[in-house]
């Protein structure tokens, strides 16, 4: 596996979930990792691999009214917010 490679993958992942700063950032990273995983069986087997490590609860769910949650396996749970203040 080319190391060059394999942290672009995962710096243009990254670039998915903290760009609040930046709309577009996020728009290209995903067209950028469209590209790159396109007809490349190593880097989709990267991504495949990959692991949630936690849930972020972002001010747009919470306007929508959405709760994120990861199970005891890893899998992603969603699920309406409390409405309690």
């Amino acid at each position: 596996e080319d190391q060059n490679v394999r942290n672009g993958l995962h710096v243009l992942l990254s670039c998915t979930s903290f760009a609040y700063g930046c709309f577009t950032l996020r728009e290209w990273a995903i067209i950028a990792i469209h590209n790159i995983l396109e007809g490349n069986d190593e880097n989709q087997k990267v991504v495949e691999e990959l692991e949630a490590q936690q849930a972020l609860q972002t001010p747009e769910l919470q306007k929508l009214g959405v709760k994120v949650n990861l199970d005891k396996r890893g899998q992603v749970q969603v699920s309406q917010a409390s409405t309690d203040k």
